[in-house]
């Protein structure tokens, strides 16, 4: 390679490092404090930010909520963050929504609603979504019991997740041989469909 190439691209490195020092904000800032375990200066970050509408601080400020993490656990401010998030199309806060409603934590059970927010988050790609969908699907959860279609969500959950192959056993167990071959056509032909950005 010439000198002129390499001179060319260390300088094209360089500015790809620049943009990206640049382009550290807020959100980078609570992932930085996150894994030094700094959780009053994730929040003191998070809650300005999920105040002013950003659904990824909300979703993580849910999490903080529902795993305790820094803050005491409270489901309901766990529920209010991951709603708000949610509903600007935020795939993993409409699976945690989902699982707190279809398990009444932190609001009153209601399976058809957490089966809803299952299948948006689960139609965007979110493997949380996926699995939680082939269990509502699998055991009747808001819905009536449809092998074929929990077939399909396992089988897409399992080919990103290896390790949940005993969920996709326990369907299997449960599925005729024709539900089985519906669920994998149905597989093939999903392809996901972001709700945002």
């Amino acid at each position: 390679m010439s000198r002129q190439v390499l001179g060319f691209m260390a300088m094209l490195l360089s500015l790809c490092a620049s943009a990206l020092q640049a382009g550290a904000g807020p959100l980078e800032d609570a992932a930085t404090a996150y894994n030094r375990g700094n959780y009053a200066q994730l929040y003191e970050i998070l809650q300005p930010l999920a105040g002013s509408g950003n659904a990824e601080a909300q979703y993580r400020l849910g999490n903080m909520y529902f795993f305790g993490t820094g803050v005491p656990q409270d489901y309901a401010k766990a529920v209010d963050q991951y709603a708000k998030a949610a509903v600007q199309g935020h795939a993993a806060a409409q699976a945690m929504l989902g699982n707190q409603l279809q398990r009444g934590l932190g609001v009153p059970r209601d399976d058809f609603s957490g089966l809803m927010w299952f299948q948006r988050s689960a139609e965007q790609g979110n493997l949380d979504g996926q699995l939680l969908l082939s269990g509502a699907y699998h055991y009747g959860w808001g819905t009536k019991p449809d092998l074929a279609l929990a077939y399909k969500w396992v089988l897409l959950a399992v080919a990103t997740a290896p390790m949940y192959r005993v969920d996709l056993q326990a369907v299997e167990r449960d599925a005729t041989e024709e539900e089985r071959t519906v669920g994998r056509k149905l597989a093939l032909e999903f392809r996901p469909r972001p709700e945002r950005q």
